[in-house]
């Protein structure tokens, strides 16, 4: 009996704080969602979980919708900055060269997925219909480089640099785990730094993180960062 009590007790008090939370608990849709957080911020880091196609499906989607919202620079860890060169020149031509992009493709990383030619594709297709340019940046470094260079550090150097030069609006898109910004991953070392941890500390006041959470294979919800201001 006094088993079921107890148990009645915690049943009682998660129920009711769940019910509190639910008053609190807003809706809104994704694409406003993330076209929002550049009213407030400059720098906007959208983490995927690598290989899922709706979370590239979902970007491809929003590229226009966030060039509206003032985006002119988007940074991607897919693609190598060794490439940049060629990179600026497949955005900017006046023809979207399928060998231009072959050999960027070459020079990215093991994450790649066909999916992403598509999003150069329509990074080149708004660039060439509207007269205020876009700069689409590499982050990453070509899988060829020696592996004792530190990935996470590259990219958020490559960042901070072009933010530095541009002040440039942002979106950042990079597997969820680089995009940590006030969280910190540990090992038996203890805390490590992953690039969004670097930028933030860099530029607090300008970024913010949020991450896909596929909750089914074509349901997507956002989630901010837990620790973001309200």
């Amino acid at each position: 009996m006094k088993r079921f009590i107890l148990s009645f007790i915690i049943f009682y008090y998660v129920f009711c704080t769940a019910q509190q939370n639910v008053e609190t608990f807003m809706i809104q849709n994704a694409n406003d969602y993330i076209t929002s957080k550049y009213q407030t911020y400059d720098i906007v880091i959208l983490g995927e979980s690598h290989w899922i196609k709706d979370e590239v499906n979902f970007l491809k989607h929003n590229i226009p919708l966030l060039y509206n919202a003032g985006v002119r620079c988007f940074a991607f860890e897919f693609l190598a900055f060794t490439a940049q060169d060629n990179i600026d020149k497949l955005i900017n031509s006046d023809k979207f060269s399928k060998s231009l992009r072959d050999s960027i493709i070459s020079e990215t990383s093991i994450w790649f997925i066909i999916e992403y030619m598509d999003i150069l594709y329509v990074l080149w297709k708004l660039n060439k219909s509207n007269e205020e340019k876009i700069k689409v940046l590499g982050l990453n470094y070509p899988e060829k480089f020696q592996i004792t260079i530190d990935r996470d550090s590259t990219m958020a150097k490559n960042i901070i640099k072009h933010y530095t030069e541009t002040n440039e609006k942002m979106l950042i898109y990079c597997g969820a785990n680089h995009g940590f910004t006030k969280f910190k991953m540990c090992n038996s070392d203890g805390d490590f730094m992953r690039m969004g941890n670097i930028v933030y500390e860099q530029f607090p006041d300008k970024v913010t993180n949020i991450r896909f959470f596929p909750l089914r294979q074509t349901v997507l919800i956002l989630l901010a960062n837990l620790t973001e201001p309200q």
